[in-house]
């Protein structure tokens, strides 16, 4: 992201010591992307800004510094009516941001042609210029609006009126999770907490349900011999097939004997050199205590890279007994945009269904 805001990679969010004014235009763009999908439609009641705060992952720093503003530029803009109660306010959209909200869904990150949009904005110069601010137009009438971003003459839309443009939405990803211990762990816990920080820090959605293998509830046969177990079978579940369909790989261990857990190093010993290739991993560590000093982390790291896997961030780490949220929320406010770079180009170029390059037996 811009220099303003480098030391707050996710997007949208506000960096330590930043003043609001600067807040740069991606941010305000990726935070109205995400915001405006979460707004209540004609016939449902007005969202109070908590709960919207509370379903983008902000604390009440950022909703103060980051979501209010803009949520007051757009009722400003005429886009959103708020309802007051007390000290605090509801938000529900008139109807001209609802049918925006619906041309740019259906035009992706395309410009929308819809003349009704664009004629009722060529008379309502205070929605231009909130949803300018936002990030949404990015081409006026004649040349550009003020502060849009401009792409370069496009004789499509020089006589169309104002040209907008969504937020690329975050990379929906087929997530598979291998965790190398029983039901009911703290690391088990901690890959959940990760995958919500990720989710409410914007960079991934996921496709359909995790894929959650939880090696530990494998039975101590098929454990020695490092097939699928059976019990995994009944459930229709192959851990090593299901990395195969991955875009997303989270590999988590807690600490065993100093290292990473056997059951997950049986796991990935199923999988070639190459096996990986393709795949976006995140390693998940839970240390025993700051003794160990991510020992588990870096010897998984080293595995998946190994794998061929390509590891964008640092790995997600807790130690000792603690809530593994707030860690994994701050691990995904630094590593968020890296991630969904990476996941963007996985989602673009990975075949469907690719196979693992596994061993030979």
């Amino acid at each position: 992201m811009s220099a303003d805001v480098s030391t707050s990679p996710a997007a949208g969010r506000l960096a330590a010591g930043s003043a609001p004014g600067r807040w740069v235009l991606e941010q305000r763009q990726h935070l109205t992307g995400r915001l405006l999908p979460l707004l209540p439609a004609a016939d449902q009641h007005p969202i109070t800004t908590t709960e919207l705060g509370h379903r983008l992952g902000l604390d009440g720093r950022e909703r103060d510094q980051r979501l209010w503003p803009l949520l007051d530029r757009l009722a400003h803009g005429g886009l959103l009516q708020r309802v007051r109660h007390g000290r605090s306010c509801s938000w529900s959209p008139h109807p001209l941001l609802t049918d925006i909200v619906t041309a740019l869904r259906e035009g992706g990150d395309k410009p929308t042609s819809s003349a009704g949009i664009t004629g009722r904005l060529a008379e309502d110069p205070a929605a231009v210029a909130a949803l300018v601010w936002c990030g949404l137009i990015i081409e006026g009438r004649s040349g550009g609006q003020r502060g849009a971003r401009r792409t370069g003459p496009d004789p499509h839309t020089a006589s169309t009126g104002p040209v907008l443009r969504f937020a690329a939405a975050p990379p929906t990803v087929r997530v598979v999770a291998l965790i190398g211990s029983g039901p009911g762990s703290r690391t088990r816990a901690l890959v959940g907490a990760g995958l919500d920080a990720l989710t409410a820090a914007g960079a991934l959605r996921v496709a359909r349900s995790p894929v959650i293998a939880e090696l530990g509830d494998a039975c101590p046969a098929c454990t020695r011999t490092g097939a699928p177990c059976c019990r995994h079978r009944q459930h229709g579940l192959n851990p090593v097939d299901a990395i195969g369909r991955a875009q997303l790989l989270v590999a988590a261990s807690p600490t065993q004997l100093g290292g990473v857990s056997g059951l997950l190093k049986v796991c990935l010993d199923q999988i070639g050199p190459a096996g990986l290739g393709g795949i976006v991993a995140v390693a998940v560590a839970v240390e025993t205590s700051h003794r160990h000093h991510s020992r588990t982390a870096s010897a998984l790291t080293e595995l998946l890279t190994h794998a061929g896997a390509r590891l964008p961030a640092a790995p997600l780490v807790v130690h000792g007994p603690v809530d593994p949220a707030p860690d994994a929320r701050q691990w995904a406010r630094t590593h968020s945009t890296a991630i969904r770079d990476a996941l963007t180009t996985v989602a673009r170029h990975r075949r469907s269904h690719p196979s693992p390059d596994r061993k030979k037996p």
